[in-house]
């Protein structure tokens, strides 16, 4: 895992950011107070790092990723997700050829922020936390890898349709991120260890966003 500290360099960042943003929209104009809720699902494309377990073993179909949103007015938000994706198993000495097919699941938190570039425009970062499970067979042959996940993420959005104050809003949304995985309670030799245990990711992501106010 990222040592804690950098989370505190993260959430200073993030405070100064914030700051600035709406010292910014304060002097520019006068914006909608309030809470809102943003809904959205995103269309995802992850790619583990090479000379991982997960990155060697696992070739990765299109997932998705649903996301619950909340905040208020112009101030940082948090949200949480739900997430999947299908895999196919490539050959490799740990899996013993027993599956072909394996299945993605991930939940977690987030915090993130908009920052308006014009009225249509606006850019999103978010960092958050989460947990990670890979899914092989069923039950009663079920075998499941536990990791957990920290990540960040660059978002842009685009309004389509809503207006001003606009009770609900349309939003396109196209986004980068990296991530970095640990399962610390897979039980396996001390030789592989780093290599199952351990990778990182990066990921692309398209979708949609609703914005209740």
């Amino acid at each position: 895992m990222r040592p804690p500290y950098l989370w505190f360099v993260f959430l200073f960042c993030g405070i100064i950011q914030s700051t600035f943003a709406q010292d910014q929209i304060a002097v520019k104009e006068k914006k909608s107070e309030g809470f809102k809720v943003e809904p959205s699902l995103e269309f995802v494309y992850r790619d583990f790092q090479n000379q991982t377990f997960l990155g060697d073993v696992y070739q990765m179909d299109l997932g998705y990723r649903l996301k619950l949103n909340f905040r208020y007015s112009n101030y940082p938000g948090i949200g949480i997700y739900v997430g999947g994706q299908g895999a196919n198993v490539k050959e490799n000495r740990f899996l013993a050829g027993f599956f072909k097919e394996a299945r993605f699941r991930d939940h977690g938190i987030l915090i993130y922020h908009k920052f308006p570039v014009g009225k249509k425009i606006a850019i999103m970062p978010d960092f958050g936390v989460g947990w990670m499970q890979v899914i092989h067979g069923n039950n009663p042959s079920k075998y499941v890898l536990n990791y957990n996940s920290y990540s960040g993420g660059l978002g842009f959005t685009y309004k389509v349709f809503g207006g001003e104050p606009g009770l609900i809003e349309g939003h396109l949304i196209l986004r980068a991120g990296y991530g970095g995985l640990r399962g610390k309670d897979i039980i396996i030799n001390p030789s592989d260890r780093s290599y199952v245990r351990e990778s990182s990711e990066l990921s692309g992501s398209v979708g949609f966003q609703i914005t209740l106010h």
